[in-house]
């Protein structure tokens, strides 16, 4: 590294050695600070090398080094991007639950993974299934919330997916021969031919009225760029695209047992449905209010778990909409430590604009608004994460 008036140069020579011991140098810009980083890299492990960009909103590679300088071909890493058609090259989105993107290779089939599985497995297990048996039966097997691709340049076939539900966002845009996609619009953008007028009229629908009204158009966003459908893959070959459905919620015959029988089999389901999401955060707290979902799961995870767990609740200094009284019957026997995060007075101008930036979309209700007041109290806090995707904040 040789001192210049303008900073410092890594030398040829040393870019020669490192590339020679199997070493890439990658610049790396903090788009927050404007600082720029050089990260030496294993060729090998390229993959895992960009799991930990994408774990940053705010990092990219600016560029590769090579034997001369700067290599003119480098592919630019965004977080959450996708690849594109013609000649495609993965790019990892960030994966929930446990930090970080989860990719896997063989050959020539990639598959990246944002979301949490709640099953032995990942990445790598998919990729197994999808290499056996196909995209059809790979995604029949996978419980969890999750955005998913598969690249198989084999067959020059990419395959996207979202989770039953769509809990998991996922959006694309295509023209021509060209298709890109992300677990979120912002990524989308970083592609200069991707459009950004706004869709006016979802957008106002979107902040204007409830949420359950937009959930029954789930293909909208407010960007004029579809979603995926829940339970859905689309393929990609040849400049063709096609949508499947993989998964449908059948109607099941009325039960005829007993209400006890009903009742205890619903408590099993239940019990399942939480232990499988806390294995999967091991180090969990809780959403609590004073509704009956959230202190059901947080009844469940002491049972499953022999021990009682950390919650938070959101409380008021107005009667009208604080649950205090409704939460405190159930902390003796469910919580170990219960944090109050109060909503009083907030700058609500200031969140929704924090909340539209992480994201990505108007802010539909004020209940949101509480609950991003708590989760942020969680960061802050440093203590587990947040679990219980049931558990409302009034």
């Amino acid at each position: 590294m040789v001192r210049k008036p303008w900073g410092f140069y890594l030398t040829n020579s040393l870019n020669g050695t490192l590339q020679d011991q199997g070493i890439k140098t990658a610049l790396v810009e903090n788009r927050d600070s404007r600082r720029t980083y050089v990260m030496l890299v294993d060729q090998g492990r390229l993959a895992e090398f960009n799991a930990y960009l994408a774990e940053y909103a705010c990092t990219s590679c600016a560029g590769w080094t090579s034997g001369k300088g700067a290599d003119a071909q480098a592919c630019r890493i965004r977080r959450r991007s996708s690849f594109r058609s013609g000649a495609p090259h993965a790019r990892n989105a960030r994966c929930g639950g446990r930090a970080g993107s989860d990719t896997a290779r063989e050959g020539g089939v990639a598959v990246t993974l944002a979301g949490t599985l709640f099953q032995p497995g990942s990445a790598e297990a998919l990729l197994e299934i999808y290499l056996g048996r196909g995209i059809e039966a790979a995604l029949a097997e996978t419980n969890g919330d999750f955005a998913l691709a598969i690249l198989d340049e084999h067959t020059g076939t990419a395959h996207i997916a979202r989770d039953r539900f769509g809990v998991r966002p996922l959006y694309y845009w295509r023209s021509g021969e060209r298709l890109a996609f992300a677990s979120r619009l912002r990524s989308l953008l970083t592609l200069a031919e991707v459009p950004r007028d706004i869709d006016r009229r979802f957008a106002g629908l979107f902040a204007g009225s409830h949420y359950r009204t937009f959930d029954n158009a789930p293909e909208r966003s407010p960007l004029p760029h579809p979603a995926g459908p829940a339970a859905h893959y689309l393929t990609w070959k040849d400049g063709k695209f096609s949508l499947r459905r993989y998964w449908t919620l059948d109607a099941e015959q009325d039960w005829l047992a007993d209400e006890d029988e009903l009742a205890e089999r619903y408590r099993e389901l239940l019990l399942d449905a939480v232990r499988i999401r806390f294995t999967a955060v091991p180090k969990a707290a809780f959403a609590l209010s004073g509704g009956m979902d959230s202190s059901s799961v947080l009844a469940c995870a002491v049972r499953n778990r022999g021990e009682r767990q950390h919650a938070f609740s959101t409380v008021y200094r107005d009667p009208t909409f604080d649950e205090s009284e409704d939460i405190k019957p159930i902390l003796d026997a469910t919580v170990q430590q219960w944090r109050a995060v109060q909503v009083n007075e907030p700058d609500v101008h200031c969140l929704v604009k924090e909340m539209v930036a992480a994201h990505d979309e108007p802010v539909a209700t004020a209940t949101w608004l509480a609950h991003y007041v708590m989760c942020r109290e969680v960061k802050r806090q440093d203590s587990a994460r947040c679990s219980a995707a049931w558990a409302a904040t009034s």
